[in-house]
């Protein structure tokens, strides 16, 4: 086997041009796949962040039953006296902190234009030890406590065309099935690069919630923030053997399940970037394929007399397999090379501002981007070229080792 891979280097080595420019093909697919998957693993684990941060928590506790229609914002499963509940909740080992909300419907109104959005009422002092909202105010303020109005998102705002200090109109409907309507001052303006936030939801104290929609001290949900984000299976079951011990009243959702959708979106696009280099790296095995195949032709006669030296068929098909090996293995190792160096020139993040408000939209993201890279990763990609390599050989080395020593010689 040893002479054979030597013999492979020679051959390849041997028509420098076509070896060179099938390496790059191999080389290029190899670094934009890594690069491209750094980018989209930096822009999934940022956008996993904010949703847990500004929005689901690690897992939230149900009323039992509010699940299933949590898409039509139900008041009429609320969890009574959750602070008595959120304490028990806390005593749990994989409990890092709780706070509580409301999320409901209604409509938000300037006098002149009327859109329909999301409630949200917040407890003003817990609100920081399970999110970060209070951190994304750029214009104004976020709330604080005896607060009385509210804050919107940019996206929202600029909808709506209303900024700080400006007053707006929300109505909903009561928990007792009537209408109520109350006026808000804007008290500041956020963004938090999540669409639905910034462009649906207006934020205000559950206290003011609870006057607008009648929650008699009643919330929608429980958020809870674990310790091992890790660990999410493990904590659920353990809360949920502890808070339903007396009966089936509760249901605990992780977060990976509330953003089930947003996370398949992400896995689309992450997949789309792979794509786009296993493209490449296809185009590359073809030029293999051809590179060797014309190698064979040209070398009919030295195949030929390696047969009439006793080399078999089987040998023959293992040197110009081989030889893509070597293609393979050299491509793979400065793709990977690439790929890896340009990762860590931009670990600082890529800025991605000129896009506007493209990321965030796209991905919940803010415009800069900090690529992630494994180990494993690159392992993954490594073999994978070298494997592509190898197989794109096949057809050219069963088509070299199907010579009749006889008439290779003739050629």
């Amino acid at each position: 086997m040893n002479y054979i891979f030597k013999l492979s280097v020679r051959n390849v080595l041997k028509n420098k041009r076509r070896t060179i420019l099938t390496f790059i093909s191999v080389t290029l697919g190899l670094f934009l796949m890594i690069f491209s998957k750094a980018l989209m693993e930096g822009v999934a684990e940022e956008s996993t962040r904010n949703l847990i941060n500004y929005e689901t928590s690690h897992m939230k506790l149900f009323a039992r039953g509010y699940f299933k229609d949590i898409e039509s914002l139900p008041t009429n499963k609320l969890i009574e006296n959750p602070l008595a509940l959120e304490k028990k909740i806390m005593e749990n080992k994989h409990v890092a902190g709780t706070t509580h909300r409301a999320q409901f419907a209604i409509s938000m109104s300037d006098s002149i234009n009327e859109l329909p959005c999301i409630g949200l009422g917040i407890d003003i002092k817990k609100e920081a030890d399970v999110f970060t909202t209070g951190e994304i105010a750029i214009d104004g303020k976020h709330l604080v406590e005896n607060d009385d109005g509210v804050i919107i998102g940019k996206r929202l705002a600029d909808d709506f065309s209303v900024k700080t200090g400006d007053w707006i109109t929300i109505t909903a409907w009561t928990t007792e099935d009537s209408i109520n309507a109350l006026d808000f001052e804007i008290k500041g303006i956020f963004k938090s690069n999540s669409p639905m936030l910034d462009g649906n939801v207006v934020i205000m104290p559950l206290k003011t919630a609870d006057e607008l929609i009648v929650l008699n001290g009643g919330v929608t949900e429980i958020d809870i923030k674990l310790k091992n984000g890790k660990k999410i299976e493990k904590a659920k079951q353990s809360l949920l053997s502890t808070i339903n011990a007396s009966g089936e009243i509760y249901e605990i959702i992780p977060w990976q399940k509330l953003a089930e959708d947003i996370l398949q979106f992400i896995t689309v696009k992450k997949y789309g970037g792979d794509m786009m280099g296993l493209i490449i790296l296809i185009i590359a095995g073809v030029g293999i394929i051809n590179t060797i195949l014309m190698s064979v032709f040209e070398r009919i006669k030295e195949i030929g007399m390696m047969m009439a030296m006793g080399m078999k068929p089987k040998e023959i098909r293992k040197l110009f397999m081989m030889e893509g090996f070597v293609i393979g293995l050299f491509g793979s190792i400065a793709g990977c090379v690439i790929g890896v160096l340009l990762t860590l020139a931009f670990s600082g993040g890529m800025d991605f501002s000129y896009a506007g408000d493209m990321m965030g939209e796209a991905f919940g993201v803010e415009s800069i981007i900090y690529p992630s890279l494994t180990a494993g990763m690159v392992l993954a990609y490594f073999l994978l070229g070298i494997v592509l390599c190898t197989l794109a050989s096949i057809y050219p080395s069963i088509k070299a080792s199907k010579f009749e020593p006889v008439e290779a010689l003739r050629k």
